[in-house]
């Protein structure tokens, strides 16, 4: 897994190429005794989604662009995550294969599987819409840069109509 360690917020991706990144880029590798318990794009899903924004913001102060803002290891590793190995379901592997089968596409992760991986992320956190008014409450506060307007193209509406 990359982590981008510059910019607001967090931006995490799959690569399983073996390239070589730069040093803006951290490299998380899953331990071997850890491969089996959770499909990776779970784990992907949760720190790229807009509950986790939130957290971040809200405990990091990320709220407005700066000239260098960064995450650390240390606040990656410390990210509050549901428990992985619970999240193996029948859920999970279906938003799994369609974040993976969109990963390797052209389009990327259109407006409805963005509202399909949020919902499953809320359900893993136990939110509910009244959780997801104060996030998009937050997010109408930042800075609206590229990474804050792809994340309030689809609302709380969205999110808790969709399917997983």
């Amino acid at each position: 897994m990359l982590v981008r360690q510059t910019g607001v917020g967090i931006s995490a991706t799959i690569d399983d190429s073996r390239a070589r990144t730069n040093q803006v880029v951290y490299i998380f590798r899953v331990k071997e005794e850890y491969r089996n318990q959770s499909p990776l794009e779970v784990l992907l899903a949760i720190l790229n989604s807009r509950a986790m924004y939130y957290y971040v913001a809200k405990t990091h102060g990320e709220t407005e662009w700066r000239s260098h803002p960064y995450v650390t290891q240390q606040q990656i590793l410390e990210l509050p995550l549901p428990n992985i190995g619970s999240l193996i379901s029948d859920s999970a592997k279906r938003v799994a294969s369609l974040l993976r089968t969109a990963l390797t596409g052209q389009l990327g992760v259109l407006p409805a599987l963005d509202s399909r991986i949020e919902r499953f992320v809320a359900r893993a956190f136990r939110l509910g819409p009244v959780d997801y008014t104060r996030i998009y409450q937050t997010l109408s506060t930042v800075e609206q840069l590229l990474p804050v307007q792809a994340l309030v193209r689809i609302g709380p509406g969205d999110i808790f109509t969709a399917s997983i």
